[in-house]
């Protein structure tokens, strides 16, 4: 279920944020293969995209559920990176790729280490196979 989560003790070096609102695949309906949309009702809360609330967790849910459901395989395999980016950029919230761990382009950073180096806060998604 939806809740707040947080490091208790976190290192030295944590560059993570230490409290976080977190979206669960119970909280939907699809709940072996919706990992991907709690992902990004994660991501857009703690975005300022939607408002943390345990109480409305499985409306919301719901609602990205009924229009970006599980689409790898007919949803069988859970749910792609594309429709993630999707659900992001409904609600307004942009999102790029990373390249690789070192790489920095004019616009800004680009990469995971200088992601970190600038302390933005980032989904990651792994393909899997």
């Amino acid at each position: 279920m939806a809740c707040f989560i947080q490091v208790a003790e976190p290192p030295a070096d944590y560059l993570g944020t230490a409290t976080l609102f977190e979206y669960t695949n119970s909280d939907g309906s699809h709940v072996r293969t919706n990992c991907g949309q709690a992902a990004a009702a994660t991501f857009l809360t703690f975005q300022g995209r939607l408002a943390p609330g345990a109480e409305r967790a499985h409306q919301v849910m719901a609602e990205i559920e009924r229009h970006y459901p599980p689409d790898n395989l007919g949803g069988v395999f859970g749910t792609s990176r594309r429709r993630v980016i999707r659900i992001c950029k409904a609600f307004g919230q942009e999102v790029w790729p990373i390249q690789g761990e070192v790489a920095e382009l004019e616009s800004g950073p680009q990469s995971w280490r200088a992601c970190g180096r600038y302390r933005l806060r980032v989904p990651i998604s792994f393909p899997i196979g």
